[in-house]
């Protein structure tokens, strides 16, 4: 997959660790990150499979995760926003719903400075990529 990115192995493991980008096929300018674990050697595996049982000397087994599930401040899906979704909000409020985000869900501070917004996208997505990393005890392979 074109948004997959090799981030290291786990350290004491056979294991790396893949970062795969996924955009929000219904609504451009939304995506998040999914962290893939995989045997040296072997594809990285994408939904629509449940992560294997963790095999001896792993804390994880191989297979797909979201990045939320490393995020201790986050308790559902984190997708990160780009541009407002007039659209979803238009919808929610002509079914009298009230259009709100989840807390968990990034968005700027304001969206009138495009080039701020992407800004403090990378840099949320860099803290929250490396804290993830981290916590696997992932390296970059010598030379990488």
């Amino acid at each position: 997959m074109a948004s997959t990115f090799d981030a290291g192995k786990v350290t004491g493991s056979e294991q790396r660790v893949y970062l795969c980008f996924q955009h929000n096929q219904k609504v451009p300018g939304e995506f998040t990150v999914n962290v893939i674990l995989a045997h040296d050697g072997e594809e990285p595996r994408y939904w629509g499979v449940h992560p294997d049982e963790v095999r001896p000397g792993e804390t994880l087994g191989d297979g797909p995760r979201r990045i939320s599930q490393f995020l201790p401040h986050v308790r559902h899906d984190k997708w990160w926003h780009l541009k407002r979704d007039e659209h979803y909000a238009e919808f929610c409020r002509s079914l009298g719903h009230e259009f709100k985000l989840p807390n968990d869900y990034w968005r700027p501070a304001s969206y009138d400075d495009e080039q701020e917004v992407i800004r403090t996208a990378v840099l949320d997505v860099t803290r929250d990529v490396q804290s993830t990393l981290e916590q696997l005890g992932a390296r970059k392979a010598a030379g990488a």
